[in-house]
């Protein structure tokens, strides 16, 4: 009966680690996996010093096309995270409530434990 109340009592200890905190543990390092559009590598743009009003217009063109990319993939970004973040919540929620429930649960098994090993005649294996 101790083993059982003991692993009982050590699985609601571990769990409840996250749901005190309120933090998330460090996550492992992982490809984001993003759905949105890479950003290339940024253009090459012209020498100040020796650059013609062609080259700075054609270094400008490449440098619009460029910034519009990465921005659309920003903006796509930013909901990707936002989208991340509401299921972090919802994952927590759901975690904890988890725990809620073994704590809760656990709270009962020893409750019920100690009062039959408490009764008359039964010998359970604690120290008393």
């Amino acid at each position: 009966m101790r083993i059982l109340i003991g692993a009982a009592l050590a699985l609601a200890f571990a769990s409840t680690a996250f749901a005190q905190t309120g933090e998330a543990p460090a996550a492992p390092t992982v490809a984001a996996n993003s759905q949105c559009a890479a950003v290339g590598p940024e253009p090459t743009l012209p020498e100040a010093a020796t650059a013609t009003a062609e080259t700075i217009q054609a270094g400008n063109a490449a440098y619009q096309a460029w910034a519009t990319a990465a921005q659309e993939s920003l903006r796509c970004r930013q909901a990707e995270i936002q989208q991340g973040q509401a299921r972090l919540a919802a994952m927590t929620e759901e975690h904890n409530g988890i725990v809620r429930r073994v704590n809760g649960l656990t709270q009962t098994w020893t409750a019920t434990a100690e009062a039959y090993c408490a009764r008359d005649g039964v010998r359970c294996s604690q120290n008393r």
